[in-house]
């Protein structure tokens, strides 16, 4: 009898130890979601180990990227292992008198930004128009 507890003790014991590796590590990531002003484009960020993110067009997925990275001069990589600090969304529609001459002395730029801080001294942007997409890194860092 003794040894029957003792394994359906150990049985719930591993089955308890597995959800809960299981649970942090699904805490420990952190997913972002960003839309075009017209939202037929979607972007799914996520923030785990590496960076990641997904585009989605009319709810069709398009674009899977893993591993987003930028390494350095100095050897400093950005977007390994990143813990987000703050993040900032902004929804943007402006005109801008065009440079050159085109079609319109006018164009219009409107787009949905979110900016991810990181500790680290780095954030990483990304901006959804309605058809298109771009991200970048903006650091603050010294040579």
């Amino acid at each position: 009898m003794k040894k029957i507890r003792g394994g359906v003790f150990l049985r719930k014991f591993l089955l308890l130890s597995i959800a809960t590796l299981t649970i942090s590590h699904l805490v420990g990531a952190q997913e972002y979601q960003l839309e075009s002003p017209d939202k037929q484009l979607s972007v799914s960020i996520n923030i785990a180990d590496s960076i990641s993110f997904s585009i989605d067009y009319k709810d069709i997925s398009t674009v899977d990227i893993n591993g987003i990275s930028l390494e350095l001069d100095g050897g400093d990589v950005l977007g390994v292992s990143s813990k987000v600090k703050s993040k900032t969304e902004v929804r943007v529609k402006e005109l801008i008198e065009a440079p050159l001459s085109t079609k319109s002395s006018i164009i219009t730029d409107e787009y949905n930004a979110l900016t991810l801080t990181f500790e680290g001294h780095y954030a990483l942007e990304f901006r959804v128009y309605n058809h298109g997409c771009a991200y970048r890194y903006i650091t603050s860092k010294k040579k």
